[in-house]
């Protein structure tokens, strides 16, 4: 899939599940630091937050 269709189905995607999460609970994780900035570097490249891209990749797997 090319990088701009990546990013518009992310960002499709989040759009989507908006409502769902305006209804969502915080939660705490640890994540070693190494994980932390990968998250960063796929979500730069993905043109979202890494926050959003560890939610959109939570519920990704959570559907199959």
């Amino acid at each position: 899939m090319h990088t701009k269709e990546v990013k518009k189905w992310y960002m499709a995607l989040a759009v989507e599940l908006y409502e769902e999460f305006q209804k969502s609970k915080p939660i705490n994780i640890r994540l070693p630091l190494r994980v932390i900035n990968r998250l960063k570097q796929v979500a730069i490249e993905k043109g979202i937050a890494y926050q959003t891209l560890i939610r959109l990749w939570i519920v990704e797997r959570l559907k199959d």
